[in-house]
């Protein structure tokens, strides 16, 4: 305890996480109010997706967008049907969905909570995902799944749930249709071909894997997110008619 609290203390004093907040009382309570340290985040800590909350609503269809940091390997470099899936064979906060956390934790976030789908499913899911990689289109993918009950988020067994995967990555065929000059700035000049390979230096450093942290987009940054992202719904948009309609 004494740890945790030498550690929020200076985080309170540099970065600004202390806020004052209290539990409103009705007004005939005369309880006695008294006060405790919370560490205060956003939800991205614990769902990164928005997910949870959508299934213990039930709904049928759903569409997620992993806009991660982590690029997703290919089939030649992790098999999802022969090994367990670490933090850089693809996101992290998705493989926790499926009961997969990291066995060192991340200070920052808490997914120990989400397993909400069977394991068993896992590396099928992947498998779709790898291969839509290597069509280089981008990662969409659909897939129904059940629920297993999560008491912790309130979620019962045995909902159906269809949902559209889509998981931010390098797209090759939209690469392949850039100027010159932008394709040298954005493709790796090594191992190209390889989806998870990202280009090192420059002003497009790890593109498309930002980091939101970053926050100082610049507007060519910002623009080309933008145009990766609406490329790759274009090149999909059945699914998202489906899942959408």
């Amino acid at each position: 305890l004494a740890a945790e609290s030498i550690v929020n203390n200076i985080l309170n004093k540099y970065v600004g996480l202390s806020a004052s907040y209290w539990s409103p009382q009705p007004p005939t309570d005369t309880s006695s109010l008294f006060s405790t340290d919370v560490l205060l985040a956003d939800g991205g800590s614990i769902d990164n997706q928005g997910l949870m909350a959508l299934l213990r609503r039930k709904v049928d269809k759903i569409v997620v967008f992993i806009t991660t940091n982590v690029p997703l390997k290919p089939r030649s470099e992790y098999n999802p049907f022969l090994k367990l899936p670490a933090d850089n064979d693809i996101d992290s906060s998705f493989s926790s969905f499926f009961g997969f956390v990291d066995l060192i934790p991340d200070p920052g976030y808490d997914f120990y909570h989400n397993h909400v789908f069977s394991r068993f499913v896992f590396p099928f899911v992947v498998d779709k995902m790898q291969k839509a990689q290597a069509k280089g289109t981008g990662i969409v993918v659909k897939s129904k799944l059940k629920t297993i009950r999560n008491k912790w988020w309130g979620i019962p067994a045995g909902h159906t749930v269809e949902i559209a995967w889509v998981y931010l990555g390098r797209v090759r065929e939209w690469e392949k249709r850039l100027p010159k000059k932008l394709y040298k700035q954005l493709v790796p000049s090594e191992n190209e071909e390889k989806p998870n390979v990202l280009v090192n230096t420059g002003p497009f450093k790890n593109f498309p894997h930002i980091p939101t942290d970053e926050l100082n987009y610049s507007p060519e940054k910002a623009n080309l997110l933008a145009s990766l992202a609406g490329w790759v719904i274009q090149q999909n948009k059945e699914v998202f008619i489906e899942m959408l309609s």
